[in-house]
């Protein structure tokens, strides 16, 4: 389980794989306001982890560092139908970065959000919907991330383009202009996003 568990220990600490001699650890925090003081985790109570206590998320990505070849931190984060990182959202990926993650990614406002480096961090702001029943909540453009380490290094990140179906609530893979409206989209939402095109070395 990832950023949840029976107690802030256990929440806040990282999921650790190794594929093909690459160790990899996964976070998991919510920046999400409502019900934060009932949900989260503490010493004495089960919940979730949560990058409003700063301290503590930031210390768990240097830890995770320490162990782990490649960190990778997933957000739950974001305001519902924004398509722009809000400043909160900027802030923590920035101190992610620093703290030593490699990849950041998130979800939550429903609708996808732009892409870039921080450094030599990847950063996806927002991958809207995956599965969803039928009401169109913002959007129904969705996808896959597909990202491709070598070593310890992210090599290249790629959005695999998706369509929520409006009759089943899946994602269905597009091709064609479809897809590249999709594509199109998400590269536009850069500008908001205060990333770069690339990693600086």
């Amino acid at each position: 389980m990832v950023g949840a568990g029976e107690d802030a220990d256990a929440a806040y600490a990282p999921w650790v794989v190794e594929v093909k001699g690459v160790r990899v650890a996964v976070l998991g925090f919510s920046q999400v306001w409502e019900l934060w003081e009932q949900w989260r985790a503490t010493e004495q109570r089960s919940g979730i982890a949560y990058a409003m206590d700063g301290d503590r998320a930031l210390r768990a990505v240097r830890s995770a560092r320490q162990v782990a070849d490649v960190v990778v931190v997933y957000m739950h984060w974001g305001q519902e139908g924004n398509p722009c990182p809000v400043p909160e959202m900027e802030d923590f990926a920035v101190a992610a970065a620093r703290a030593g993650a490699d990849i950041v990614v998130g979800t939550h406002a429903h609708l996808l959000l732009g892409d870039g480096w921080l450094g030599q961090t990847y950063v996806h702001y927002g991958l809207g919907n995956f599965l969803w029943w039928r009401d169109d909540r913002f959007s129904n453009d969705t996808g896959v991330l597909w990202i491709t380490l070598q070593g310890d290094q992210v090599e290249s990140a790629e959005l695999r383009p998706a369509v929520i179906s409006r009759q089943t609530g899946q994602p269905i893979p597009v091709t064609g202009e479809e897809a590249d409206g999709v594509l199109r989209q998400v590269a536009d939402l850069r500008e908001c996003t205060n990333l770069a095109d690339a990693p600086s070395h």
